[in-house]
């Protein structure tokens, strides 16, 4: 083989996770001169993400990818299948199931012509319980009266790349059988091949949960309704997570306010809208998560979490991270900047120095301006896809580091003056960070922050809310006045 991309979907493998990558580059380099793995982190809570963020840096032939929910299996699988790079794919589960090794036997069958291998589980008797064996028969069964050319199609595969990105109907984890049903209509040779299947190691089996047998159920009559009438029509995978950062996002952006919306929507009008549902909605009704979903798919796309305020403050860095990566692939590339153009012009008569650490830069926009203004700015955002927008705009002079509060890889007082514009409200860490802006500084801080009240939620990712002045003076130890509904904060150093 050529180049070899092997897949591995993962939710909450956070145990087995660097052994199963360690294998897939070990028996991969065997194998194959070109090889990647890549990781679907499908929205894990144990720190799965974490790790595999950890065994990237380490290793630039893995690519994770992440999701911040968790949207099962079958999802993974698309993604990964459409996100792999090379000219074959192996999709194999994290759960240490199935050996590495189980690639040897199926590479010869490709060597001898096939084009997609199957990997039956000859012993599952001896692993699965009577009811998991049931439905594992069920699901077989079922996908061979489809004209599956070959048993156990949720087994792990083998392939072209392109025998995988066949269109299908399906959503759930029938998708796997019709995958393979169309590969072979459309040319495809199909095989199969014995190898070995053990107990997992860790973690929590979920293939035979009632809510899965009967999402595939329901499959079976799309699938039988797409074979036979053409309706509905079978699609293509698509990458809808996206890379670690360092990488470029992959996500395609959902919603109708992403694209249509959102530039329009300068901080004036969000705060306006805010003032409306905060103001003016009783509490009742403005907690409604109904309501609140439905903002947040408009102006974010599904994957928005409207949980995130309850689950910040005990993520891993690598997810948290991750949720931003996602919004600066999204809705956030269409936003030219939360900062309004009095917040700007207030930013820039603030400043004293020549340098000055924007942190927080977004698409910088705030960057250009100073830039223009003749400012020498190191402009800093933990979100890959805003420093990449940021970057574009200047490439000679714009030059964006990636960090995070509450630790900035500057030396004491080498800053001029600090500049954070909404972006405190997003950290966790809240007063770590401010002394952290306070050490990097040596005259001057300069924070925005929105003037918001607390509610469950929310359409954005705020984690700290100000509604009054005075805490907020006493947090940065300087003067707050409004400015266009926000909070605009002076502190001398």
């Amino acid at each position: 083989m050529r180049s070899l991309s092997i897949l591995i979907p993962a939710y909450n493998e956070c145990e087995t996770i660097e052994s199963i990558v360690s294998d897939a580059l070990r028996v991969g380099d065997e194998l194959s001169p070109a090889i990647e793995v890549v990781v679907c982190n499908d929205g894990s809570s144990d720190g799965t993400g974490e790790k595999l963020d950890e065994i990237a840096a380490r290793d630039p032939r893995v690519r994770p990818l992440h999701r911040l929910r968790n949207r099962g299996i079958e999802a993974s699988i698309r993604a990964l299948y459409a996100a792999a790079e090379h000219d074959f794919a192996f999709l194999i589960s994290a759960d240490g199931q199935w050996p590495m090794e189980s690639l040897h036997p199926m590479a010869e069958k490709i060597q001898q012509g096939a084009d997609l291998v199957v990997g039956t589980r000859a012993n599952k008797s001896s692993v699965y319980t009577p009811y998991r064996r049931w439905v594992s028969g069920c699901y077989e069964r079922i996908a061979r009266a489809f004209g599956s050319p070959v048993r156990d199609p949720g087994s792990i595969k083998l392939g072209r790349t392109e025998a995988f990105r066949v269109p299908v109907a399906a959503v759930g984890v029938f998708s796997e059988a019709e995958r393979l049903i169309r590969a072979a209509r459309s040319g495809f040779r199909v095989v199969e091949t014995p190898v070995e299947f053990h107990a997992r190691r860790s973690g929590k089996a979920t293939g035979a949960k009632p809510q899965v047998v009967l999402r595939a159920a329901t499959d079976v009559l799309r699938v039988g309704s797409s074979l036979l009438s053409g309706w509905p029509p079978p699609r293509a995978p698509e990458c809808d997570v996206f890379e670690a950062a360092g990488s470029a996002a992959r996500s395609k952006p959902h919603g109708l306010a992403q694209r249509v919306l959102a530039p329009l929507l300068d901080r004036r009008v969000t705060n306006a809208v805010r003032y409306l549902l905060d103001d003016w909605l009783p509490p009742v009704v403005r907690e409604l998560r109904p309501l609140n979903r439905f903002l947040a798919n408009a102006f974010h796309g599904r994957d928005f979490d409207l949980d995130f305020k309850q689950k910040a403050f005990s993520m891993a860095s690598g997810e948290f991270k991750a949720t931003y990566e996602r919004l600066g692939a999204g809705a956030g590339r269409y936003r030219d900047c939360d900062t309004t153009p009095a917040q700007v012009e207030a930013i820039v008569d603030a400043i004293v120095g020549t340098r000055v650490l924007e942190v927080g830069c977004g698409n910088g926009m705030l960057t250009q301006r100073l830039l223009d203004s003749g400012i020498d700015v190191v402009p800093v955002d933990v979100a890959m896809p805003f420093l990449q927008a940021t970057r574009e705009r200047d490439p000679e002079r714009g030059k964006p580091v990636l960090a995070a509060l509450p630790q900035l890889p500057f030396a004491d007082g080498v800053f001029d003056t600090v500049v954070c514009a909404h972006t405190l409200e997003h950290i966790p860490r809240l007063h770590e960070s401010v002394q952290e802006l306070r050490r990097v500084g040596a005259q001057r801080l300069v924070i925005v922050v929105p003037r918001q009240r607390y509610y469950r939620y929310t359409i954005d990712y705020h984690l700290h809310f100000f509604p009054s002045a005075a805490p907020l003076a006493h947090l940065v130890e300087g003067t707050v006045r409004p400015v266009d509904g926000d909070w605009f904060c002076l502190t001398s150093l």
